[in-house]
């Protein structure tokens, strides 16, 4: 079977899950978060399947509850300790920086549910920052992901067509994005999702760990 290859001036990257492994530093936080309003603290495999939609959805499943005034104390709770513990864990997959530098000269963006806030202070803690032309998180005035909405502004900002661009993600969402969006579309599954469940959203490609990128894309 020919391996697919792809000519792409800009790639999106999902963040949490794909370039870095947050959970450990995520599960910290929203156990917590639940320690100090007297609820039972979640495994982090627990954890890791809520991850994905913003962190007040995270909230809402980890405390299986929509109470707007519970949730908002939460995330009160887990803003204040997150922002200090942002990276004690969290490391880039083995193999981001060899495919950031090698596409160094290509559009590169990051796209997330992330808060705006956590994923540039978690760029910059990680020295990844600088490596991207556009960064948009959750909370930056545009729809989150499965959403495309966040998609066609980068595209525009960066002047790129959809043709030439790929999103790279470990969730349904990001391949859903992209799909709407009209982009080529790359699921990774060492991150949050099994392959199953990425299969079921019928990506272009998937790959195993981050270097495989370099096999598909010129």
């Amino acid at each position: 079977m020919k391996k697919q290859v792809y000519q792409c001036d800009l790639l999106i990257f999902d963040l949490d899950g794909t370039l870095v492994d947050t959970v450990s530093d995520l599960a910290q936080s929203v156990n917590y978060s639940l320690r100090s309003l007297g609820f039972k603290e979640q495994s982090f495999e627990h954890i890791t399947g809520y991850i994905g939609d913003g962190v007040r959805k995270l909230l809402n499943r980890a405390f299986g509850s929509e109470d707007a005034e519970l949730i908002q104390k939460a995330l009160e709770i887990f803003r204040d300790h997150y922002r200090i513990h942002i990276c004690d864990f969290s490391k880039p997959y083995p193999g981001i920086e060899k495919i950031l530098d090698i596409f160094r000269n290509k559009k590169l963006s990051v796209l997330t549910n992330k808060t705006q806030e956590f994923a540039d202070e978690l760029l910059k803690e990680l020295g990844f920052y600088d490596r991207f032309d556009l960064i948009i998180g959750g909370g930056a005035g545009y729809a989150y992901k499965p959403d495309p909405e966040s998609i066609h502004v980068i595209m525009e900002k960066l002047c790129v067509t959809p043709d030439k661009t790929m999103i790279v993600g470990d969730s349904p969402n990001d391949i859903k994005a992209g799909k709407q969006a009209l982009l080529k579309t790359c699921a990774v599954s060492y991150g949050y999702n099994s392959r199953q469940v990425l299969q079921e959203c019928d990506p272009d490609i998937i790959i195993t760990h981050p270097e495989a990128l370099l096999q598909h894309v010129r």
